[in-house]
């Protein structure tokens, strides 16, 4: 991971050589970083089981604490008492509201009171490892930013634009105008050159240029679809 030694500070250079978005760079360190502490010491730590009992791990993540296999034990039960806890008293509540008198209002109090009651399990926190990825995103575009505040630095941009769709908006929200009408420029260029090659690649596809040789116009549409959903 491109990142300083001693710090997480992002190396935003080095990303631009190795033609990686450094945003992205950036969330996956956070991804990393999140991770491995919470192998280390966060699985049991008692806010984050607080936070998990309010809402829990995506389904991508998921996967990922799955392969700590039974250390998060201890993490769950908290998670599963917390719960069970939750819903009892979500369950006792409706039996007192099951036991009220009759009739077309008290019907409307008890189905009122249910939703209420209901709302309390519903999901009120996010993924904390997606929450620790965009906090270092977030970041990141900040050093992007300043890193390409320098005249000197935005030759290296231009020669090969790779921030990704999502991160581009995102950097050029933290931006001067000067700064984000470079960005936009560059990318235009770069969109002006996929757009040719897209042409290229149907006027191959006829039955008459069949014995061209092939080029990266092939590819471009997998660029493309690696730009515009951030995956780089």
């Amino acid at each position: 991971m491109p990142v300083s030694r001693h710090s997480l500070s992002l190396d935003v250079g080095l990303c631009l050589r190795e033609s990686r978005c450094p945003v992205c760079a950036a969330a996956e360190n956070g991804l990393q970083g999140f991770f491995a502490w919470f192998a280390i010491e966060t699985y049991a730590d008692p806010g984050l089981m607080r936070r998990l009992s309010r809402g829990g791990f995506c389904p991508d993540h998921t996967v990922v604490v799955e392969k700590m296999g039974p250390m998060v034990s201890r993490t769950f039960e908290s998670v599963i008492a917390s719960r069970r806890h939750r819903l009892e008293l979500i369950l006792d509540e409706a039996g007192k509201m099951a036991r009220t008198r009759p009739g077309w209002l008290f019907l409307l109090a008890r189905k009122l009171a249910m939703t209420k009651a209901l709302a309390k399990i519903k999901t009120s926190e996010p993924c904390p490892a997606c929450e620790s990825a965009k906090g270092a995103a977030s970041f990141a575009a900040y050093e992007v930013a300043a890193f390409l505040s320098a005249e000197t630095n935005r030759s290296l941009y231009a020669s090969a634009p790779t921030l990704c769709w999502p991160h581009l908006t995102a950097v050029v929200k933290v931006s001067s105008p000067a700064l984000s009408l470079f960005l936009a420029g560059c990318h235009l260029r770069q969109m002006r050159i996929w757009h040719t090659e897209c042409r290229e690649y149907f006027r191959k596809s006829s039955y008459q240029y069949r014995q061209e040789p092939r080029g990266p116009e092939q590819y471009t549409w997998l660029q493309a679809l690696r730009f515009f959903c951030g995956l780089k």
